[in-house]
């Protein structure tokens, strides 16, 4: 399964001097849990400096032990990693002060052949508007899936996103946002990761 990074959260509220500005992987890159990725770290302290940080993952359920701190890190799940993961740290400056545990969220991604019709079902609901008056409109950023090749059927609660990727020659990522609006104009968007493969 692969997997494109979501945005790094606090998860333990503390008072720290120390603040975490960047935690990512491979710049937003496709993950998959068969090779390794590099972590992009940023951390600082406003009482000395950044001296050493624990990793750890969701499969492991456990910070490891401390490591001297890095901006850059290969990191790999391992094998018995299945559908969302989350990357942890935590980090340690010179006066002895901790930052709290930073999560980072490893979403699936779908894997699509390019050339051949894929159909994706989804729901919607609204507590106000009935569900055969809610409007879904789709865009797509990536060059995998061209204008016109991605479309919403249905009209009730009940759903299909149908995709039409062209072939390609190598794994191809794409972005496709689904925006519902009901009759009070309030929207919710959800965001699905495709990969288009040879």
């Amino acid at each position: 399964m692969s997997a494109v990074l979501a945005a790094f959260t606090h998860v333990e509220a503390v008072t720290s001097p120390i603040s975490v500005t960047t935690f990512r992987a491979n710049n937003g890159e496709l993950i998959t849990r068969s090779r390794s990725f590099t972590l992009t770290i940023a951390a600082k302290s406003s009482q000395g400096t950044i001296k050493t940080m624990r990793l750890g993952d969701s499969v492991s359920m456990a910070l490891g032990t401390p490591q001297p701190y890095k901006t850059s890190v290969v990191y790999a799940f391992p094998s018995t990693a299945t559908g969302r993961q989350v990357i942890a740290a935590e980090f340690q400056d010179s006066k002895g002060n901790y930052s709290g545990r930073i999560n980072v969220t490893v979403q699936p991604t779908i894997s699509i052949v390019g050339g051949i019709d894929t159909l994706l079902d989804f729901t919607v609901a609204d507590v106000e508007t009935p569900v055969e008056s809610l409007v879904v409109t789709s865009s797509v950023s990536g060059v995998a899936l061209p204008r016109g090749s991605v479309t919403i059927e249905g009209t009730g609660a009940s759903r299909k996103l149908r995709m039409r990727p062209p072939v390609v020659t190598k794994p191809t990522p794409a972005t496709i946002s689904l925006t519902v609006t009901d009759g009070n104009r309030s929207r919710g968007t959800a965001r699905v990761v495709v990969t288009v493969t040879p």
